[in-house]
């Protein structure tokens, strides 16, 4: 007759069943490593620094040949000269800067840095109309306006510049016509601004050439 096996307590069979379950369920997945850096790049290429200081130049240079072209600067023994009408800078006996003069000396502005080394001499002119004094006096505040513009909003240096009103005494047409009537085209031409960049004669380099 075999022995009888002992029963375990339904409490002991409970807390083995619980136990078995435990030991059955998933285990957490370990954590994802962290990706590494990225290495620094080895290909041949230029470093953005450079290649962006050479089409910088490039551009630059570009730029200031077009300006001057639209500008349209004369090449003359004393250096390069750049003729601003009156009607493009001042109203009509005024030297105050019209708003709409400031594209126009911002590219006179770009040509000016462009030719560092080179003394800016900035002059007045105007017609004969008025008195000499009085013309004298205009053309000598039309360049100033000029300077100071130049200095509070492009940067260039005033020890740079230098101003001269030269009123009626350089005129590049005529102000009246043979039969002594006025000549309203004339005189227009003589209210200006002449910006000399002393010395200047060589054109910025044209990128396109030998392309």
């Amino acid at each position: 007759m075999r022995p009888s096996r002992a029963r375990l307590p339904a409490r002991l069979w409970a807390l083995l069943a619980a136990a078995l379950l435990l030991g059955c369920g998933e285990k957490p997945a370990p954590e994802a490593a962290e990706a590494p850096p990225p290495q620094p790049s080895t290909s041949g290429a230029l470093a953005p620094s450079t290649a962006a200081s050479e089409a910088l130049g490039a551009s630059r240079a570009d730029r200031v040949r077009q300006a001057l072209t639209d500008l349209r600067a004369a090449r003359t023994p004393e250096g390069l000269v750049i003729t601003l009408p009156e009607d493009i800078l001042f109203d009509f006996d005024k030297a105050d800067i019209r708003p709409d003069a400031r594209e126009t000396l911002a590219r006179l502005a770009e040509v000016i840095d462009y030719y560092a080394d080179a003394p800016v001499r900035i002059d007045g002119h105007t017609d004969n109309k008025g008195t000499d004094a009085y013309n004298l006096d205009l053309s000598q505040r039309r360049a100033e306006a000029v300077a100071n513009y130049l200095a509070a909003n492009s940067g260039v240096a005033p020890a740079r510049m230098q101003t001269r009103g030269l009123g009626e005494q350089q005129p590049v047409a005529a102000n009246a016509l043979p039969d002594g009537s006025d000549n309203p085209e004339g005189r227009r031409r003589n209210r200006r601004v002449e910006v000399v960049l002393v010395g200047a004669a060589d054109l910025p380099p044209d990128s396109s050439a030998g392309k």
